[in-house]
């Protein structure tokens, strides 16, 4: 899964001044979501790396759309391939974009998947998501030292002294904090993993009512400005970790 995850950076990020050449705070929204875990990830990023509204706008729509694609596909190619229960699981839930749609894709495989191989899945998306805490840190660290030079020559223009602390870009992903916490605590006290349990209902209101809020701010003119260029990015880089987890996967599978 790790590697999966470093493939999506290497062909996305990587490889952009080489041969996307595609804005770079668009390139790493997209290769975030492609890494992570979809639209959340690329919401989450969003602010640590200062992204333009219109890049937040594309990114969401290429990750969704490029992931809705491959959720189609999945059983197809079970079904080609005559993949086992392990080894499908393992290939949703390590390269598909979004929980959802790995949910999505394991519950239309023919013949249905066992309950422990649908939970091997959500299993393996579940570590690309508590990745998304050390990768939104980072990020925003890297992105310090661009930030630093902005506020240098804004101060040196206006004349006053400015400084900027490392601790910024940590605030505003404050809310990774909770996250982590709760993450914790529900792996390793009983009591809390039942109490969460009984709030389902509410998580999937208040995380449908957080996407929709984040389709709202969507702008669909900046998306058609942005081109196809995005689009095939995202759609090339599944394809290849997709490949790559066919023909590595068995090796760690008995």
């Amino acid at each position: 899964t790790l590697l999966g995850m470093g493939l999506f950076y290497i062909l996305i990020y990587w490889l952009n001044p080489l041969i996307w050449k595609m804005p770079t705070r668009l390139n790493e929204l997209i290769a975030t979501g492609s890494a992570i875990c979809g639209a959340s990830a690329i919401v989450v990023i969003s602010p640590s790396i200062d992204a333009e509204p219109e890049e937040t706008s594309t990114s969401l729509l290429v990750i969704t759309g490029v992931g809705l694609l491959a959720m189609m596909v999945y059983p197809i190619l079970r079904s080609m391939l005559n993949l086992s229960d392990e080894m499908y699981a393992l290939l949703s839930g390590a390269t598909l974009h979004q929980t959802g749609l790995v949910r999505a894709a394991m519950a239309q495989a023919i013949p249905a998947l066992s309950e422990s191989a649908s939970s091997y899945g959500l299993a393996v998306k579940t570590l690309r998501i508590v990745m998304l805490a050390p990768v939104a840190i980072v990020s925003g660290l890297l992105h310090l030292r661009s930030r630093r030079r902005d506020h240098r020559v804004e101060a040196a223009a206006s004349g006053r002294r400015q400084g900027h602390s490392w601790i910024r870009p940590l605030l505003r992903v404050w809310f990774l904090i909770p996250f982590v916490i709760l993450g914790l605590l529900t792996s390793f006290i009983p009591a809390v993993r039942e109490f969460m349990a009984n709030l389902k209902t509410l998580e999937t209101v208040v995380f449908s009512s957080a996407l929709a809020s984040v389709g709202f701010d969507i702008d669909i003119d900046s998306v058609l400005q942005a081109g196809v260029k995005p689009v095939l990015v995202a759609v090339i880089s599944w394809l290849v970790v997709m490949l790559f987890f066919l023909f590595i996967a068995p090796l760690f599978i008995a």
